[in-house]
């Protein structure tokens, strides 16, 4: 799975893991990401902004 942000100047900027408060209307994404995937990187974008890729665990129902 991967999604991606054109977001603000040339993408060298690694987004970083934010700790929002309640009242906070951004900044969950990556804590999402975190909390849901087996591993994840954020990569730079060719123009600009960046792609977080995160892998996904699959384990069958017993």
């Amino acid at each position: 799975m991967a999604v991606s942000d054109p977001g603000h100047g040339d993408g060298r900027r690694r987004p970083a893991l934010a700790r929002p408060g309640a009242d906070c209307e951004r900044g969950r994404g990556l804590l999402l990401v975190d909390h849901l995937a087996a591993a994840w990187t954020v990569r730079p974008r060719p123009a600009r902004g960046s792609s977080a890729i995160a892998g996904l665990s699959l384990r069958e129902n017993a």
